[in-house]
C-alpha cells in the first residue's frame, strides 16, 4: 500500500511526497530495520532456543525522536518561529486597540512577554483544537483536565519545556483510522492557531505519525508528552 500512496503523492505534489517520505516512509523503514536486528540469544550468552530482539524501549525512543523531528520540519514548512509569532501578535494588538487611546497601548516589555508566551502556548492550543475535532469534546472543557498543557519540566528560562498531553487526545489518536485523520486534517489546518494557512496534506502526514506514536505508547503502557523548544 505504501508505494501506491507515495506514487500518488508525488503525482499530486512533490513537496507533499517529500513530507510523506519523512513523516511516514522514513520512520517506518528505520523502525523496521531496528526490529530486524534480532539475533539468536545464544550469541549473547542466552538459551539456544530463544531470540534476542532489539529493545522495545529503544525502538519507542527512536520513534519519539523521529516524530519530534517531523514536527520541527513541519514548523519550518509553515514558517513557524519568533518572526511569524511576532507578526501575529502585532496584528492582534493592532486589531484590538483599533481607535482606542494610544496611551492604553502595552509597553514594549509587555509585548515581548506576550510574544514569548504565545510562541510557547501555540503547540498546546493546537493540540486542544485537534482533540476537539477528533473527540467532539468542547475546547473549553479542556481547561479542567489536569493533563492539558501542564509543565512537567523546564530548562533555559522556559525555552525548553515538557508538557502533558490529555489522555483523551492520546486515545483518540490511537483509535483513529486513516480516513478519520484525513478528515480532521482539513478543518485543523484552517484553525486560528495555524493562521488558516497550513497545508492539510502536511498535517495529515503529521497526524499519521502522531497516531502511530499513540498506538505504540498504548502497546507499551507508556505516556505521550509534548516537547517545546523556543
Amino acid at each position: 500500500m505504501l508505494p501506491d500512496r507515495s506514487d500518488g503523492a508525488l503525482a499530486v505534489s512533490p513537496l507533499f511526497a517529500f513530507a510523506m517520505a519523512i513523516f511516514t516512509l522514513l520512520p517506518a523503514g528505520w523502525l523496521s530495520h531496528l526490529a530486524n536486528l534480532a539475533r539468536p540469544a545464544s550469541e549473547l550468552g542466552g538459551p539456544d532456543n530463544l531470540m534476542a530482539w532489539y529493545p522495545l524501549s529503544d525502538i519507542l525512543l527512536h520513534l519519539c525522536s523521529l516524530v519530534a523531528l517531523a514536527v520541527v520540519v513541519l514548523g519550518i514548512m509553515i514558517g513557524y518561529g519568533p518572526d511569524l509569532v511576532s507578526q501575529m501578535v502585532d496584528a492582534l494588538l493592532q486589531s484590538v486597540q483599533g481607535g482606542e487611546n494610544p496611551a492604553m497601548a502595552p509597553d514594549a516589555a509587555s509585548v515581548a512577554q506576550l510574544k514569548r508566551m504565545m510562541l510557547t502556548m501555540l503547540p498546546v492550543v493546537q493540540g486542544g483544537t485537534l482533540e476537539e475535532l477528533l473527540t467532539g469534546r468542547p475546547y473549553d472543557a479542556l481547561d479542567a483536565d489536569p493533563r492539558w498543557g501542564r509543565v512537567l519540566a523546564s530548562r533555559g528560562a522556559d525555552q525548553r519545556l515538557v508538557l502533558t498531553v490529555t489522555d483523551g487526545l492520546v486515545v483518540a489518536l490511537a483509535d483513529a483510522g486513516a480516513d478519520a485523520l484525513t478528515a480532521v486534517a482539513g478543518p485543523w489546518s484552517r484553525t486560528e492557531e495555524f493562521w488558516g494557512a497550513a497545508d492539510p496534506g502536511h498535517l495529515g502526514a503529521v497526524l499519521d505519525q502522531l497516531a502511530e506514536l499513540a498506538r505504540e505508547a498504548r502497546r507499551c503502557g507508556a505516556g505521550v508528552y509534548c516537547w517545546v523548544c523556543v
